[in-house]
């Protein structure tokens, strides 16, 4: 009669899964919340957090350092226009007496260099600046606390007399945001205007003093009315590789539509404007709004007329406006919290993964018992075989049982693992072994090693003479003297010799060369 075989239920083998349907709720709910739309905000907006910024059209104020004693800024190569403009000009008569000369331009390059020394007067200009320089970029990466604000015209440099300056360099844009930053990053190329400032130029090896500003020079008398040259001097340079050399405090960073990525918080104490929360719609109607975690920021300006604002609100003139994208940990619009702060905390979520994943890999880690490991009979076969011929290799195995290679590896691999066979690696090969006749690991290492012929010259050599150097026992053994070394490293690993002394050493056996030479 056939036995009927039973199958009996394991109340934890389906435990792990369970856990991990349990857990994929809570892991599910500790998301962040995807976040997308764009929000008017005429009060501006706070930043606050690590952000990184580039901008292609921007110029970054330095104005406001007034001095540096050392180095400011250093470049590899770049390229000045010294512009001068002169005047004849009296205090009366100003129409007839007023006579402006051409503008001289002086243009000259420089090697690798630095801006050292600067001093600002009044109305001082320092900036740099990507317009009309090609491929150039301004940005930061740095904590950051600063605001997206409006700015009723458009950014802009002027050099010159009141009555007769000009716009050096400005961004095309009207929407603006400003940053108070200390660790500028620039990019491989940018422009540098110097007005009302001084300072000394440094390139290959020279020094060259500049004053950038207005000198007047007095004339004889004209009439009876006073006379004088006005001469005005600005300095424009394009710089390759430029770079900070000094920091750069009250720095103002002024950017038309930047792209900015923000690890932080935003605040607008006013915002209008749809935002997809997972999808679903939010609306801020003048509301107040908070947003943490990580987005991508493009802060610009609108001029749309909403529905529903009145023409005298500012929402109905030139805003800023700030479309943004990104995980949201918290978002609260107009007093109600829309997305909360993940439920558990970042160590809690690193225990539910952690089981999570243990759950996942409980079925191939379980430890099997005697019984069902030699249940399979290939694995019982092999584990007969090795315990009646200790230190039989894989291949052994193989021609034996005529089993493939591969499930032979396999099952040793299970044996070895739950302690059934023990695996002893020499002379090329792997060899099995019941545990209780498995070789030493260390007499089976200095066997190896005694193996070689040579090797075994070498040991025989110190063991009749100890104290011998490399050159006399590669003389004794007539090889060369980098093979002794070799040689006398494998000894020295299976620790059968020892060196002692400074170069050149001397080399003597251990207490285990002469068992174990005999032996061989």
């Amino acid at each position: 009669m056939a036995r009927r075989r039973t199958l009996r239920a394991n109340p934890l083998r389906g435990a792990p899964w369970l856990v991990l349907l349990l857990l994929l709720p809570v892991a599910s709910a500790t998301a962040p919340a995807q976040v997308e739309g764009s929000l008017l905000v005429p009060d501006g907006a706070r930043l606050a957090g690590h952000a990184w910024m580039d901008a292609t059209r921007a110029i970054l104020d330095l104005s406001p350092i007034g001095a540096q004693k050392g180095a400011l800024l250093a470049w590899t190569r770049a390229e000045v226009t010294q512009v001068e403009k002169s005047r004849v000009a009296a205090s009366a008569l100003d129409a007839w007496r007023v006579r402006d000369a051409d503008p001289v331009n002086d243009t000259f390059s420089l090697g690798a260099g630095s801006l050292d020394g600067l001093a600002c007067e009044a109305r001082c200009v320092v900036a740099l600046f990507t317009e009309g320089v090609e491929g150039a970029t301004i940005g930061f990466d740095a904590p950051l606390d600063a605001s997206i604000s409006w700015l009723d015209a458009q950014r802009e440099f002027r050099v010159g007399p009141a009555n007769q300056s000009e716009s050096i360099t400005r961004v095309a844009y009207e929407g603006w945001t400003s940053w108070s930053v200390d660790a500028p990053r620039l990019g491989p190329r940018v422009g540098l205007v110097l007005w009302n400032a001084s300072g000394v130029l440094r390139a290959d090896g020279s020094a060259r003093p500049f004053h950038a500003g207005i000198e007047r020079a007095p004339m004889a008398p004209l009439l009876g009315d006073a006379v004088e040259n006005v001469t005005s001097r600005y300095y424009v340079l394009a710089l390759e590789g430029p770079r900070f050399v000094a920091r750069t405090p009250n720095a103002t960073l002024f950017a038309g539509e930047p792209d900015v990525g923000l690890e932080g918080a935003l605040d607008a104490p006013r915002a209008q404007g749809d935002l997809k929360v997972d999808g679903r719609v939010v609306e801020a109607t003048g509301s107040a709004v908070h947003a943490e975690g990580r987005f991508l920021l493009r802060p610009s300006a609108s001029f749309r007329l909403l529905p529903g604002v009145d023409a005298r609100d500012p929402l109905s003139k030139g805003t800023p406006s700030v479309a943004l994208q990104g995980a949201a940990a918290k978002l609260v619009v107009g007093g109600e919290v829309v997305a909360r702060d993940p439920a558990l905390p970042q160590a809690a979520k690193g225990a539910l993964a952690f089981l999570a994943l243990l759950a996942l890999l409980w079925p191939f880690y379980t430890r099997l018992s005697p019984a069902r490991l030699l249940a399979n009979p290939n694995r019982a076969r092999l584990h007969a075989i090795v315990r009646g011929s200790p230190g039989a290799c894989a291949a052994d195995l193989v021609r034996e049982t005529g089993l493939a290679r591969v499930v032979v590896d396999h099952h040793l691999r299970a044996l070895v693992t739950h302690g059934f066979l023990v695996a002893r690696r020499g002379a090329g090969r792997i060899s099995y072994y019941p545990p209780t006749q498995a070789p030493d690991p260390w007499a089976q290492a200095r066997a190896d090693a005694l193996r070689d012929p040579t090797r075994f010259r070498i040991a025989d050599e110190l063991f009749r003479a100890p104290g011998l150097r490399q050159k006399e026992l590669a003389h004794r053994v007539q090889v060369r003297q980098r093979l002794v070394s070799h040689h006398l490293r494998r000894l020295e690993d299976a620790g059968l010799v020892r060196a002692e002394g400074s170069m050149p050493r001397r080399y003597y056996p251990t207490r285990t060369l002469g068992p174990d030479r005999r032996k061989l």
